[in-house]
């Protein structure tokens, strides 16, 4: 008798502070995850946003022969803002065997400025005589 005494001096929180807790705790849980949430989403959004805004774009690419042999090439600015950048390297591939049959890395002009819908065009001089069966592919740095 004496142990259902004393079990009955405890006392525990009342079924409705514990309700009260659990709505407080799942409120707070979800405040956080939204903020989280939308977070993430805006930080997603202003990315994708930036990269429509800057599209470059090679829209020709012709090789001079003979003697001067070199790369002419034009680049457009297809997005809605100004961009300006440099390229530091030019390679050109083989198509069909994925190696790279020429490059350079004096390019003129090296850095340009582009408004959106202009292009503009560039030289580089090849450290390889190149023959028209190698031109494939060419790749921008």
């Amino acid at each position: 008798m004496q142990t259902i005494k004393y079990r009955n001096k405890r006392k525990a929180v009342s079924p409705i502070i514990a309700t009260l807790i659990l709505i407080v705790i799942t409120v707070a849980a979800g405040v956080i995850i939204y903020y989280f949430v939308s977070g993430y989403l805006s930080a997603s959004t202003a990315s994708v946003a930036s990269q429509q805004a800057n599209q470059l774009s090679i829209i020709s690419a012709s090789w001079i022969g003979g003697k001067s042999n070199k790369l002419s090439f034009a680049i457009q600015n297809s997005g809605t803002v100004s961009v300006t950048f440099t390229i530091s390297s030019i390679a050109v591939y083989n198509i069909n065997t994925g190696t790279e049959v020429a490059n350079s890395t004096s390019i003129t002009p090296s850095s340009s400025t582009l408004s959106p819908g202009q292009a503009g065009s560039f030289t580089a001089p090849l450290n390889y005589t190149l023959h028209s069966r190698n031109i494939q592919a060419c790749r921008c740095n």
